[in-house]
């Protein structure tokens, strides 16, 4: 029991210092608007990551690949992509922080999209969180005289969606396959995906002008908020319920909020902050609405 509690700790504080990561990571992709765009940022990260990944564990990851059913790993390798597009966009066209929270709601979508993919049934109360999420995104999105909610706002609680997408698929995933193994094959689609629409929509002729603070960005996003961040989330994963972890991924705001205050300047105004509380408290009540039929069948069976 104790070795089960042990490693259960040790796997939640794994994601919560992948949420560390990404929240700094945040705001730096912020500062690289006008620098490196957005298709050709994530490709190099993504590539520059996967070289990383086989460099360090490819002994370990092309025997996995052989044994391991290719399809699923595929899929949830999609989601990741279009999880990490959509996030890139919705920061490049929205504030930091807002954006921050917004794709924080992986959550709120898990018991939806377990239900209409998996035929897992939603519970009346957990439709409570959804109502009380959307005051606070109104509260925090709201800018003077109206509801500040655009194209960047949108885009990031699309890529909340695909996150909710990418954490049940991996999971399942991860019960069969090595999580290395599946963070080089995530990396590999999302840069190849990414280079593809970079080649197509971008000029890639502007990496012959980034400064030198740009490719300390590139490299700190490749390593730090892909390389490092990933393994903690694999790894993390095979411990505990991709439900736990979506609840650490909660914090993910809080240090975006953070660094934006840091970095760019961001500062939340009072309705502001009002609404992230509610989002807060949105995710946290989203959770255990979701884990209470668990814990009940738990109980009843030690009866």
């Amino acid at each position: 029991m104790n070795n089960t509690r042990n490693r259960s700790l040790l796997c939640g504080g794994m994601i919560l210092l992948e949420c560390i990561l990404w929240g700094i990571g945040n705001p730096m992709i912020k500062l690289m608007e006008g620098v490196i765009p957005n298709f050709l940022l994530l490709a190099l990260r993504f590539a520059l990551s996967f070289v990383l990944m086989m460099a360090v564990f490819g002994r370990r990851i092309v025997p996995a690949l052989r044994q391991a059913k290719l399809r699923p790993i595929l899929i949830a390798s999609v989601y990741t992509a279009a999880a990490y597009i959509l996030s890139n966009f919705g920061l490049r066209l929205a504030a930091a922080t807002a954006a921050g929270f917004l794709m924080g709601l992986s959550v709120l979508f898990t018991p939806i999209l377990a239900f209409l993919f998996y035929r897992q049934k939603m519970h009346a109360a957990q439709w409570i969180p959804i109502v009380i999420v959307m005051a606070g995104m109104y509260l925090m999105c709201g800018a003077e005289g109206g509801f500040g909610f655009g194209i960047g706002e949108a885009l990031a609680l699309l890529s909340s969606a695909a996150s909710a997408l990418m954490l049940v698929s991996s999971a399942r995933v991860l019960e069969e396959t090595d999580a290395m193994a599946v963070s080089a094959v995530q990396f590999a689609v999302t840069a190849l995906c990414c280079f593809i629409c970079a080649l197509l929509f971008e000029d890639v002729t502007v990496l012959a002008h980034v400064p030198a603070s740009g490719w300390w960005i590139l490299a700190y996003l490749a390593i730090g908020t892909s390389f490092f961040a990933f393994i903690l989330q694999n790894v993390g994963l095979t411990g505990v319920s991709s439900m736990y972890a979506s609840l650490l991924m909660c914090s993910e705001p809080l240090f975006t909020a953070v660094a934006a205050y840091f970095m760019l300047g961001e500062r939340l105004t009072l309705p502001g902050f009002i609404g992230a509380g509610l989002i807060m408290v949105s995710l946290i009540l989203a959770t255990l609405l979701t884990e209470k039929p668990n814990l009940l069948i738990r109980r009843k069976a030690v009866r």
